[in-house]
């Protein structure tokens, strides 16, 4: 028998496998492929020199499951391929709950990752880093996660987009707050524009008869912005700064102006139908024909 055909039999004594170990590359890619060498072999050759060794011990059946998963940041696809690691996911239901951050976003970015796999993490871990993956490589899995989860806040603070494509992504709520594009970031203009009012204060902005729903603009500076005619339904404005702002026939229905400043607004003609608005301040605002809903949310005093 050869050395390389002894490396390789299964049943080789696992004494005569450690002794035969660390001698060459080579009798290390057999070993680190046999499912009887011993785990305190398997866990020295996971930290070679050798990306090859390295890669061939995420396949390794023997190798234990904590390293098995800390492999998985560099070897997502061999972790995958692992049979121990669906028997891990039978044996903990929440694996994915705590597998190592680097580790899930390596396996996220694989174009043929479970879609239960994407979901869970959507539903379960949305840390920033994560969630940047998901939107980037599964857009329409997000697109229809987002559509049934529109109610919770996403934020992807220093997420890093550039040279990224999101030109199909759907953005609404999203705190796009520090969030990094360049001008190779394939982004909907409207949600550019978002980006640009929430990371560049500019007083007077000329926002007339723009897109701005569902769009999160909490604490913006829109002062003095001409957003006549714009449409804001559903957008989060809460505690923005509108002060003086144009936004006469705006739609505004359902927005959220909690805390707002509004101090001088022109809000003439503006749809306010089911729009809270409660501790804005709307002192010297312009409330002519604004239409009201019965689902409106307004402090009585500025009636």
């Amino acid at each position: 028998m050869t050395l390389e055909e002894e490396a390789a039999n299964r049943e080789t004594n696992p004494e005569r496998l450690r002794e035969m170990a660390f001698q060459s590359h080579e009798i290390d890619m057999i070993i680190a492929s046999n499912s009887k060498t011993p785990q305190d072999v398997i866990e020295k050759l996971a930290k070679s020199d050798n990306n090859e060794i390295r890669k061939v011990v995420a396949t390794n059946a023997n190798t234990p499951p904590d390293l098995l998963l800390d492999l998985g940041k560099d070897f997502p696809e061999e972790l995958l391929a692992n049979p121990v690691f669906n028997l891990m996911l039978l044996a903990n239901p929440n694996l994915l709950k705590e597998i190592p951050e680097k580790t899930l976003i390596s396996i996220l970015k694989l174009a043929n990752v479970r879609e239960s796999f994407v979901i869970f993490a959507l539903n379960h871990r949305q840390e920033t880093k994560i969630l940047a993956v998901i939107i980037a490589n599964h857009v329409q899995i997000w697109n229809n996660w987002r559509k049934n989860n529109s109610q919770i806040e996403i934020k992807l603070n220093w997420a890093n987009w550039k040279n990224t494509d999101l030109s199909h992504a759907n953005l609404s709520g999203v705190n796009l707050t520090g969030v990094k594009l360049d001008e190779n970031t394939q982004i909907d203009q409207k949600w550019r524009l978002v980006w640009d009012i929430l990371n560049n204060s500019i007083s007077q902005r000329d926002l007339k008869g723009v897109d701005l729903s569902y769009a999160y603009l909490r604490g913006t500076n829109l002062r003095g912005a001409n957003l006549s005619e714009a449409n804001l339904i559903r957008a989060n404005l809460i505690r923005a700064n509108l002060t003086h702002a144009n936004l006469s026939g705006v739609d505004l229905s359902r927005a959220y102006l909690r805390d707002t400043n509004l101090k001088g607004a022109d809000l003439s003609g503006a749809n306010l139908s089911g729009t809270y608005l409660k501790y804005a301040d709307l002192s010297g605002a312009n409330l002519r024909d604004v239409k009201l809903s019965k689902n409106t949310q307004i402090d009585k005093k500025w009636l």
